[in-house]
Parts: structure tokens; C-alpha cells; sequence
């Protein structure tokens, strides 16, 4: 149950290597697709996350082998965050920064294009705050988590 059959260090190497996989991974399919996630994203996640497991811990079914695991991906997330949080340019980094798609009323389709946001997805996002028409928006800013804040012309 306690009794490793690989060493520590393989373990806290491998779960090393799939974090920062999976977080290259998620930055390249951009801010909008980790925003929400659907059904079947869901789903997906728990087959990975079974791949993953086995990838992590081999053979090993050991307690310790799950911790040393488990343990693994928090202190990397700690550390990352304590960089972030002293360093701006890091952050960024980690984090992306978010992207002006309206700005004065009009729609930025360029950044549009780039964040593969269709105008049906952003006037969703205008519909759950209330609003219909673009041209009421001082600013749009779709937010490094993928999420679309709205500020309407007259409050900022």
C-alpha cells in the first residue's frame, strides 16, 4: 500500500514534464476554449486525467505514489504563482493578457479573427449582460480566462 516499486524522483519528473505539457497545451487552444467548458470538454478531461495517472505513477498503485504525484503538481502551481505574483512580465506570460475585440462601439475583427470568436459567440456574451446593440460598448475585453467583460459607453 506505502511501498514505491519506481523511485520518488522518476515520478515528481514525470508529473513535472505532463504539468507543463498540458499547460503549453492550453495556451496554444487560446483563452477562448479554456473559458467554458462544455460536455463533452469534460469528458475529455477525465479520460486524460485516467492517461495521465498512468503516466504519472507506471505500475505503481502505491499511496505514496499518488501523493508524491498529487504533490507534485501543487508545489509547481504554488511556485508559478508566487512568480507571477512578483513578476508582471511573467504573469503575462503565464496568464496572456486580455484582448480589446470592441473598442468605442465598434467590433476589432481582427482580434476577433485571431481568438476564433465568431459574432454570434460575442453577441451571446452581450446578450448575458443585457445589451443588443455593440454600438452601446465603450469596451470589450475578452480576459486571459476566457471570459468576455463589457463596459458600457457612459461608466467608465
Amino acid at each position: 500500500m506505502w511501498e514505491l516499486t519506481v523511485p520518488w524522483y522518476d515520478i515528481v519528473l514525470r508529473a513535472t514534464l505532463i504539468y507543463f505539457f498540458f499547460f503549453l497545451l492550453f495556451r496554444v487552444i487560446g483563452k477562448k476554449h479554456t473559458g467554458e467548458f462544455s460536455r463533452f470538454d469534460i469528458i475529455l478531461l477525465l479520460i486524460i486525467s485516467e492517461l495521465v495517472e498512468s503516466a504519472i505513477i507506471q505500475d505503481d498503485k502505491s499511496l505514496t505514489a499518488v501523493f508524491i504525484g498529487a504533490t507534485t503538481f501543487i508545489v509547481i502551481s504554488v511556485l508559478i504563482d508566487k512568480i507571477a505574483f512578483r513578476s508582471p512580465k511573467f504573469e503575462a506570460l503565464i496568464n496572456g493578457e486580455p484582448v480589446i475585440i470592441i473598442r468605442n462601439g465598434r467590433l476589432c475583427l481582427e482580434e476577433l479573427k485571431k481568438e476564433e470568436i465568431s459574432e454570434a459567440e460575442l453577441m451571446e456574451a452581450l446578450h448575458m449582460n443585457g445589451l443588443n446593440d455593440i454600438e452601446d460598448i465603450d469596451y470589450a475585453l475578452l480576459e486571459s480566462n476566457g471570459k468576455i467583460s463589457i463596459i458600457k459607453k457612459g461608466t467608465a
